[in-house]
């Protein structure tokens, strides 16, 4: 059937760490790739083009690289889902952005036109074939792990806090997506993890702000070939309502960090009602001590109806509620 095809390849060390994203992002986060207008079919960089809901499939391609070219062999990595797209008139370049879907084994048809190969289009609609085996992370994961440097692989399968699983937030135009964390919850961050080749690599989960508390030994290291980690992440206690934060994945071989390769997965962390909640409580219990003491002749007093002091108290709470956040707030 025919799909279109984004590759990626060995060409840069960049373009490779693209590849070890793809693998690693969880499902429905957003991946953003750049192609020349000369490497894109020229049907689909077409003015009138859209391809917003198009499947696609992203592809490895070896073999490309200038000091050491070869033949080139094609391994694909994942489907995703066209949801943005534009062609740049300061840079000329084609800018797509995807969103991430399973894992797939899709292989090229051999009655493809050359003209449309990698090598001479990177992102193009050709005929492919999908199998139904080894469509899995670990098989992908094996299968470009001899053509990619010897590190450790991650897939974030998912954050949970309690029995809900938290689900991706978008951005206004579908170009960026984060997780959104409570401040004082036991969020757990679900991932699998790969060291197919067995070597000393490992990774480096931090965030840099130091408003989430990771509990892991870290970095990350694993034996096993593949295996499943259950992180805790805790957020602190926030001074303001909201604010981003990155979950920052570093890969390192004997020493070595792979920057290329960096992994960010952004979040936002939201501060908890219950607190300034209970400020106002607390505060319209002051006030109302306050009143309680204060000398006065009852006969002389004209009181208000009932209702009315009772949404006074309410709208008092709301308010010192509201001042708690205004005088945290950034």
């Amino acid at each position: 059937m025919k799909t279109i095809c984004a590759f990626s390849s060995d060409h840069r060390p960049l373009y490779k760490g693209d590849i070890y994203r793809t693998l690693a992002f969880p499902v429905g986060h957003i991946l953003h790739f750049r192609y020349k207008t000369k490497y894109v079919d020229a049907n689909l960089r077409a003015p009138n083009a859209n391809l917003r809901e198009k499947k696609v499939v992203i592809f490895y391609v070896h073999g490309n690289n200038a000091e050491a070219p070869g033949e080139l062999f094609h391994v694909s990595i994942r489907q995703a889902k066209i949801v943005d797209h534009y062609v740049s008139t300061d840079t000329d370049v084609f800018h797509v952005y995807m969103q991430l879907g399973e894992f797939c084994n899709v292989q090229l048809d051999s009655g493809n036109s050359v003209e449309k190969m990698p090598g001479r289009n990177f992102f193009a609609e050709l005929n492919c074939t999908f199998e139904t085996s080894e469509a899995n992370w670990q098989a992908r994961v094996t299968a470009v792990k001899d053509l990619l440097p010897p590190l450790t692989y991650f897939f974030i399968k998912g954050i949970s806090c309690g029995s809900e699983d938290k689900k991706l937030h978008y951005s206004d135009d579908m170009r960026s997506c984060y997780y959104q964390l409570s401040q004082g919850r036991r969020h757990i961050l679900r991932l699998a993890v790969g060291n197919p080749n067995t070597t000393k690599a490992k990774i480096g989960i931090t965030e840099p702000g130091k408003d989430i508390a990771i509990n892991v030994v870290k970095p990350l290291e694993t034996s096993a070939q593949f295996d499943d980690f259950d992180i805790p992440l805790i957020v602190e206690d926030l001074q303001i309502f909201s604010k981003p934060a990155l979950l920052s994945f570093d890969p390192e071989l004997e020493g070595v960090k792979y920057s290329e390769f960096a992994t960010n997965v952004e979040t936002r962390l939201r501060s908890g009602v219950a607190k300034p909640a209970l400020f106002g409580l607390l505060t319209t219990i002051a006030l109302g001590a306050f009143t309680a003491v204060q000398p006065r002749n009852i006969a002389a007093v004209n009181w208000l109806p009932i209702p009315c002091i009772v949404a006074a108290g309410f709208l008092f709470w709301a308010a010192t509620a509201a001042l708690y956040f205004w005088f945290n707030k950034k």
